[in-house]
């Protein structure tokens, strides 16, 4: 019988539904050598979102119930916050492999796996820890479609926008203000609505779009989001999940973080030319002058893809992957 492997997840409307599609991502490539389950608290949004996507095993309430109930071998564990109090149920029994969790002093962790690199190297812990891009985690589709990436296109024309499963900071609505100030510049906007975005968010959208002066469609429930940024002549985003996307496929892109986090990765990945950057709180008239020279620059386009392709390799699934299963073989 195979090991069992508990992720235990998070989806939400305070910072998006990236977890849960990574985590979707990490199980299918594990399926082979372990028996894959899933767990999330009640107030999440992932239960949902992983129900959509043909997931049956899924455990809510508190993780420590979750852990005494299944006896998982493994536990991956990829929240927003610090991993609760649990001794008493034996977790120390349990592999544990954390994501991006940046409380290293934490003994009843294994190893870590971080994108962003907070790691401070006079640290004398236990714990395993692995930092960096190419930890990326990047879906089958978005990979197929990098080999298929049309050229960067001399005039922007069709133009994404898409801030996660539920744009916690209305990044939507600010992108849409700084676009619809380019009157001279008429384009097609894709806009993307997340499957937990507030309620409310999508009509007064449709509200800022009725006066503007380019032509917009809105997408909910995309299947094939890779097929979307291929066709995509420059982006909106935030600097999570699809960000590393857009960059991977080869697409030029304009960054609004959600979150303190999100602004540092972004920062680090702008810093080596892989994207425009504009941060949480952009002078208004500096962003226009400077999306505005980015429509027109083609070679600043063509430069900014180039490095994105080269800056995430789309290997990161299978580098956790190997980790995962060699903290599997030390735990037996």
């Amino acid at each position: 019988m195979k090991p069992k492997l508990l992720i235990s997840t998070y989806g939400g409307h305070k910072l998006g539904a990236g977890h849960v599609f990574r985590d979707l991502e990490l199980g299918k490539c594990l399926m082979d050598k372990m028996m894959i389950m899933f767990h999330t608290d009640g107030a999440s949004k992932a239960a949902e979102i992983l129900r959509q996507r043909g997931i049956r095993h899924i455990q809510t309430g508190s993780l420590q119930s979750a852990i005494a109930r299944l006896k998982p071998m493994m536990l991956l564990y990829d929240r927003p916050y610090s991993l609760g109090p649990m001794e008493e149920l034996g977790i120390a029994r349990v592999r544990t492999v954390a994501l991006d969790y940046f409380y290293y002093q934490d003994k009843r962790i294994n190893a870590i796996v971080n994108i962003m690199n907070h790691y401070d190297r006079q640290h004398k812990g236990s714990t395993t820890v692995f930092e960096g891009v190419k930890y990326a985690i990047i879906r089958k589709e978005i990979l197929q479609r990098r080999r298929k990436r049309k050229p960067i296109a001399h005039r922007v024309k069709n133009v994404l926008v898409t801030f996660g499963g539920a744009d916690p900071r209305n990044n939507t609505k600010q992108t849409i203000d700084l676009l619809n100030d380019l009157p001279e510049e008429r384009l097609n906007i894709t806009i993307v609505i997340g499957p937990i975005f507030r309620k409310g968010l999508e009509r007064s959208i449709k509200l800022m779009l009725k006066n503007g002066p380019h032509k917009f469609f809105i997408k909910k429930r995309v299947l094939n989001m890779a097929d979307l940024m291929a066709r995509t002549d420059l982006a909106f985003c935030g600097a999570g999940t699809t960000m590393m996307e857009l960059l991977t496929i080869g697409c030029p892109v304009v960054v609004l973080p959600q979150n303190e986090q999100e602004a540092a990765l972004a920062k680090n990945i702008g810093r080596a030319g892989a994207l425009l950057f504009l941060g949480q709180a952009y002078d208004l008239a500096t962003a226009k002058k400077k999306i505005e020279a980015l429509l027109k620059n083609y070679p600043a386009r063509k430069k900014l893809a180039a490095i994105g392709r080269k800056y995430f390799d789309g290997r990161g699934k299978e580098r956790i992957r190997a980790i995962l299963l060699k903290e599997l073989k030390s735990g037996r």
